[in-house]
């Protein structure tokens, strides 16, 4: 299991997170930006830290080279059918299969 602690500005966003399950308890929360940035290591600590959340990477949803057309590398319809679609339907669990 990840557990190092996440630094000062992780924490904020953390906070923040748990603050809005208060009202919503079931959220997604997407992170956006740059290779490198630190995107995942913010989603493990996130899910590391709150009781019941699930860290899923968007890379696990890349299309087979053979299935690659133009720009698009990802199979949004996988990630929908078996992680947005689920959560919407209220499951507690759930299992994709990583690229």
């Amino acid at each position: 299991m990840y557990s190092p602690k996440p630094s000062p500005s992780s924490q904020l966003v953390i906070d923040r997170i748990a603050e809005m399950r208060l009202a919503t308890p079931r959220l997604i929360v997407a992170i956006d930006g740059r290779g490198g940035a630190g995107k995942s290591s913010l989603a493990r600590n996130i899910a590391a830290t709150l009781p019941g959340a699930t860290h899923v990477e968007y890379d696990w949803f890349h299309l087979p080279k053979a299935e690659v057309k133009a720009e698009n590398r990802f199979d949004y319809r996988r990630l929908q059918r078996d992680v947005i679609e689920p959560f919407r339907k209220g499951q507690r669990d759930f299992q994709c299969k990583r690229y």
